[in-house]
């Protein structure tokens, strides 16, 4: 039964009857469930409900530094904002889904669950979508601007990514409203039809491959940049190695494209869709979470610095000289009533260098700390107006 049909046939049957009719017949020999439906929506939830909370965390250390160590906010700190709370949205979107007949079978799922408000939370989510991936890439744009601003080349690669973000993704909502919104009198329920559908999961699969082709752009900006900087070696691959934390996003983007490729030929929708939602989630969160990363060294330095944390460091090597030296006073009172229980033995047996693993561990133990020592004097982070640092470099 098609949708259209079936939108005729809703103004005529009581509510009660649609519980009880599927929104498609199951596969041969599989039953219909539309009491207790096995669904795969809480995977999404447990994604939001991880990768949310550690999003803002790192948010608000960011601002915290640019707020109070920093004292400079810019664009880049606003539009970082804007996305956080486009994400939270999004987040609220796909729960409110997920709660619903996301994640279900559409053989489980009775024709009274597709409701308008259904079709909408659906629209919107695409769209936020979209919102989030402007805002958060041009963070990055923005933030990328802020550290290598004197280098021409590099801001016309920002600018261009800038112009190639919002257009694409813009686009790409444009193109969803005008898809799944009903026109002409027609119900929310008749986008279900097979040729909206098939519309619709092709414009979100060509909006998949711009998010990639933008986020590898995006990725590619500041390590080809950080490449030429004029640092050793060692600082120049930590700067990149800050950026390639973007990397995350990347690879979720592209899995995701590959997932929505697939929903073009599915016939359950709303139970295929879900690892493509859960992985939107993780690419957006990560992207707000990778442009925040240049600026969390300001913090690492500056609690290195603290009188706390170098109180704090001393306090757990007084702990271990402590436990070393038990270890050394149980060890030699062992060996004297050793020798007292057996006087008769008079064989001198020279006392290692090495008493056993313990001491193996003890002394690779600190032979770490002495190294770790010695690469926080030489190694650091960005300084705390670490963009003048790069500046200076001339990119």
């Amino acid at each position: 039964m098609s949708a259209e049909e079936l939108s005729v046939d809703l103004t005529k049957l009581p509510p009660s009857l649609l519980d009880k009719i599927p929104v498609a017949a199951p596969p041969s020999g599989v039953q219909s469930n539309l009491v207790d439906p096995l669904s795969i929506g809480s995977t999404s939830k447990v994604v939001i409900w991880v990768t949310l909370p550690l999003m803002g965390v790192i948010l608000l250390l960011r601002l915290y530094v640019r707020g109070r160590i920093q004292r400079s906010w810019g664009g880049d700190d606003v539009l970082a904002i804007v996305s956080a709370l486009c994400a939270v949205g999004y987040g609220g979107i796909l729960i409110y889904l997920a709660d619903g007949p996301g994640g279900e079978h559409v053989w489980d799922i009775p024709v009274s669950r597709i409701t308008a408000g259904t079709m909408k939370a659906n629209l919107a989510g695409q769209c936020l979508y979209a919102l989030c991936s402007i805002f958060t890439k041009t963070a990055l744009l923005f933030l990328y601007l802020r550290i290598f601003s004197p280098a021409r080349r590099a801001a016309v690669l920002i600018w261009a990514g800038v112009a190639l973000t919002v257009v694409s993704h813009v686009a790409g909502a444009i193109a969803q409203i005008v898809i799944l919104v009903p026109r002409g009198g027609r119900s929310w329920f008749s986008t279900t039809s097979s040729n909206i559908q098939d519309a619709a999961t092709k414009s979100i699969a060509a909006q998949g491959v711009i998010s990639v082709v933008t986020d590898f752009y995006v990725l590619c900006i500041p390590i080809s940049l950080a490449l030429q900087l004029h640092l050793p070696l060692a600082r120049k691959f930590g700067v990149c190695a800050i950026f390639m934390t973007g990397l995350i996003a990347c690879i979720c983007s592209l899995v995701g494209t590959v997932i929505r490729f697939r929903l073009r030929h599915t016939e359950d929708m709303f139970w295929d869709a879900i690892p493509a939602y859960t992985l939107s989630v993780v690419e957006i969160n990560a992207g707000i979470m990778c442009s925040c990363m240049p600026v969390l060294p300001v913090l690492v330095k500056r609690v290195a610095k603290s009188e706390s944390y170098r109180k704090s460091v001393t306090y757990i090597r007084y702990l271990r000289r402590d436990s070393d030296a038990s270890d050394g006073e149980k060890s030699k009172e062992s060996g004297q009533k050793a020798h007292k229980s057996s006087p008769r033995i008079r064989i001198a047996i020279p006392r290692p260098t090495m008493t056993g693993l313990g001491t193996l561990f003890r002394w690779e133990s600190r032979a770490q700390t002495r190294t770790k020592e010695s690469m926080l004097d030489s190694q650091g982070s960005f300084d705390e107006d670490y963009h003048v640092q790069l500046k200076a470099t001339g990119v």
